[in-house]
Parts: C-alpha cells; structure tokens; sequence
C-alpha cells in the first residue's frame, strides 16, 4: 500500500482516534489483499440465540454495536467473542501461542462513550426524579453545565486465541432462527421486493423498488441474503427514510461510498445472524474496489463517517423490523415474479 506513505495521508489520518486510525488501516489492507471489506472466512453462527455472530463480549454478556461492531467483524474470526486482556486472566483463559509481543498485536481497540452526570457522579439517568420534573429549560441547562460524554478505549482478543475456552458451537436450531430472522427484515422492507432483476440486483429510486434475480440463481442463502441486504440497505436513503442523495452518477466518489454504506450495513446485519461471506459476494463488489481504495486514501474520514452511516441503516431496518412484528401494523408484502 504505497499510497499509505503518503505525507497527507498520513497527516490525516493522524486526526483520527486510535481506534478509527487501526480501521482505517485494517480495511484498506483487506481491500489490497482479499479484494474485500472484511476477510474471506467470514463469520458462523454460534450457540448464543441473542446474538448469532454479532461480536460479543462472554463476560459481560454485551453485544458490541455501532462502529466497534464493524471493527470487529471486518477481523475475520469465526468466532465472535471478544475478552480484554483483564478478563481473559481473571477467567483463567490461556492463550495457545502464549502472551507474545506478536500475540498482543492480534488485539483489537475499541472504544465506549458515556453520557456522566457530574453531580450525581453516575451514568447521566434522563428518566432520574430530579431530571424528569424539571422545566425542558432548566433541563437544558443542568444537561449543558453537569452531563458530559467521556471516551474510553480497550484493547480485546479474540477467543479462538484462547485454548481452554468453552469452542463456540455452530447448531441446526441457529440455522433455522437465522432464516427466520433474514426473512422478516426482507417481508419489512418498505421497498417492495420483486424477484425480476434477471439482468442484477438493484434498487430503484424512482419507483422505490428494489429488483432481485429470481432465489434460485443464487449459489447459497449467504449470497442471497447479502445481496438483498445491500440493496434494502441502498432503499434506507430515501427521502420518506434517512434522506441520503442517491443521484450521483456512477464512478462517482459520492456513488462509491453509497456503496460502501451498503455494504457495511449488509456485514453489520449479515454478522448478527450468521451470514458468509462468499468468493461470489467478493466478485459481485469486485468492480467498486479501486474506487472505495481511492476514496479512502483521498480521505480516511470518509470511511468513518461511511461506516456511521452503515450502523444508522442497520439500526433503521432492524427497528423497522420491531415495529412491522407488532399486530396494529399493516404488514407489507414482497411481490414475487
């Protein structure tokens, strides 16, 4: 990656978090190697029926989201648990090549904010009786002079560096929910689906539509699923939706990184529920590497704000999702050719 020399680059990419920066950087050696965003074995399903292969922390229970999510997921591990240093000792956990300098390297920043209330030196609690009976102005105002949002970051390791953790089980029953799940993000999607894209997958934006070849010409569900995701991902930018420009031509910069907004939306929903990614997924996004290298490289804080984007169109689908489930909605129907 000779372009990452680059003075200005560099320069930057120096304005970024430590943990926006091993980002940045990590995409960009996997668009070089592996002609992707992420690594090729993509991720499994596990035995957690919460998460599937979201990232997550075995300790605390957490499931990672937002950016941290997409850090962790473009990784590559099959496994999705992630334990700090800390935990990993207090568990009793070994790692199997020891506690190297090369091992260390293998870990992963990531980082939380907090909303704290000075006063109460606790978690800022809106829904707290002093807060709650307060005058929006005198809200406002206790919010402005007490409440603040401190970073915090930490390094995590994967499991499957672990010997003597608990192997994380791939089941039928997974399997089974996941299909389940990815079908009714698709029976949600406000953009009718027609199965008549014999030409490719698209999304219109003058009919608000989005086109797909017919299910059988698709080697796998994993391909399916994450091409259908990308597309409805592409429908979230519409003007009744999250209001994103989908009129640049194509080659564009501002058409690349649409793409790649969809396409991290597709990884983030895809990694919650177990989905692969294929040799056929890499090749169908194969045409729009050069052009996300390049938008990258020109300015490293366009992934980021790419990759905030992703996780606003992953929170807007699978929320769509919630309120579609409940019985007073109206439920939308894919039209099928």
């Amino acid at each position: 990656m000779n372009e990452i020399n680059d003075g200005t680059f560099n320069q930057m990419l120096m304005r970024l978090t430590e943990r926006q920066q091993a980002t940045v950087l990590n995409v960009l050696e996997n668009l070089e190697k592996n002609n992707s965003l992420m690594w090729k074995q993509g991720w499994s399903f596990g035995n957690n029926p919460d998460c599937y292969g979201s990232p997550m922390n075995p300790i605390t229970k957490v499931t990672y989201s937002g950016i941290n999510s997409i850090c962790l997921t473009t990784q590559g591990y099959s496994d999705p648990r992630w334990l700090t240093l800390q935990q990993i000792e207090k568990a009793g956990y070994i790692f199997r090549d020891g506690l190297s300098d090369e091992v260390l390297k293998r870990g992963v920043k990531i980082e939380f904010s907090l909303f704290y209330d000075r006063q109460t030196k606790k978690p800022f609690d809106q829904g707290a009786s002093n807060i709650a009976t307060m005058s929006p102005k005198d809200r406002s105002a206790y919010i402005r002079e007490n409440v603040v949002r401190p970073f915090r970051s930490y390094t995590v390791y994967n499991a499957s560096l672990l010997e003597n953790i608990t192997p994380f089980i791939v089941t039928n029953a997974n399997k089974i929910k996941r299909d389940e799940a990815l079908e009714a993000i698709l029976s949600a999607s406000e953009a009718p689906i027609y199965y008549d894209g014999y030409k490719g997958a698209y999304y219109s934006l003058n009919s608000d539509t989005i086109h797909l070849p017919p299910r059988g010409t698709f080697k796998s569900a994993s391909d399916f699923y994450g091409v259908a995701l990308h597309e409805i991902g592409h429908s979230t930018g519409h003007g009744s939706r999250l209001k994103r420009n989908l009129g640049y031509p194509q080659n564009s910069e501002p058409y690349a990184l649409e793409e790649l907004r969809a396409e991290f939306a597709s990884i983030v929903i895809g990694a919650k529920y177990g989905l692969s990614l294929t040799d056929e997924h890499i090749k169908n996004h194969a045409a729009y590497i050069a052009n996300w290298r390049e938008c990258i490289i020109k300015d490293p804080l366009s992934l980021i704000n790419a990759l905030k984007d992703a996780c606003k169109i992953a929170q807007y689908v699978e929320g769509f999702v919630k309120a579609k489930s409940k019985p007073q909605e109206k439920q939308k129907q894919i039209i099928a050719i």
